[in-house]
């Protein structure tokens, strides 16, 4: 059996059941399926909508450097910066 992880109606993945070729799968295993792949669809969605949120509060949307609030929050400066930013800061230095 095969259930679709989406998240706000974008497809994210498939959750795949597997078993033997013949045997069917009962109501409660398959709402259990469906329960577990929109969680995991929730899950996933709001996590990758935190970092995209993080990503724009902490980087410049024009020059996509880090912008004062990336160097002056309280955690590290990640190195992993955005691709631009890496190509923008080796063209400078």
């Amino acid at each position: 059996m095969s259930v679709p992880v989406s998240f706000i109606g974008r497809s994210l993945g498939v959750l795949h059941s597997i078993g033997p070729v013949q045997e069917t799968i009962e109501d409660q295993t398959s709402d259990n399926l469906v329960y577990i792949a929109t969680g995991a669809g929730s899950r996933i969605g709001m996590l990758r909508s935190m970092a995209k949120t993080e990503v724009q509060a902490t980087t410049d949307a024009l020059t996509t450097m880090f912008n004062r609030r990336a160097f002056e929050s309280p955690g590290p400066v990640r190195a992993s910066a955005p691709a631009a930013t890496r190509s923008a800061t080796a063209w400078r230095t």
